[in-house]
């Protein structure tokens, strides 16, 4: 079950990705790509309040850097405990 949240939430982050350099480059049916992209990031604001929870039980499993940045979210700029310290503020 972790491991499957935790490669949802970077294939998430790697939709959000594509989806915006699709948008910054135009595209023929804007409109829906706008649309998906506002749904991946909605989908991205709902994954937030588990990301340290989800960060904590993949400590172990050497993901948690992968995971942590894979969306953007408010406390991927906190050094996260039992982690390394990778993604604190410097």
């Amino acid at each position: 079950m972790v491991l499957e949240e935790a490669a949802g939430i970077v294939a998430l982050g790697m939709a959000i990705r594509v989806l915006e350099e699709h948008l910054r480059a135009g595209g023929v049916a804007e409109a829906g790509l706008r649309m998906a992209y506002c749904r991946a990031l909605a989908a991205s604001v709902a994954v937030e309040r588990r990301m340290p929870a989800l960060l904590e039980e993949l400590a172990e499993l050497r993901l948690v850097d992968l995971v942590s940045i894979a969306v953007p979210w408010r406390g991927r700029f906190t050094k996260y405990a039992g982690g390394t310290g990778a993604g604190q503020v410097e």
